[in-house]
């Protein structure tokens, strides 16, 4: 994990429809990356396999 990565002070902050902030830190962006690297490799997806997201927005 990249020194950036590990800290919870930096990140990324989603404005809302309601325009509520939503803040992510780099770290917990990094680990939910993870976990769905992790999911779609349970899956069978290899390098280089191309997926589509379909994300509901809320």
């Amino acid at each position: 994990m990249s020194k950036k990565a590990a800290t919870t002070e930096q990140g990324i902050t989603y404005i809302q429809l309601d325009r509520t902030e939503k803040f992510q830190s780099y770290k917990d962006l990094f680990l939910e990356a993870q976990r769905i690297l992790s999911g779609l490799r349970k899956l069978g997806l290899q390098p280089q396999d191309r997926v589509v997201f379909q994300i509901e927005s809320y």
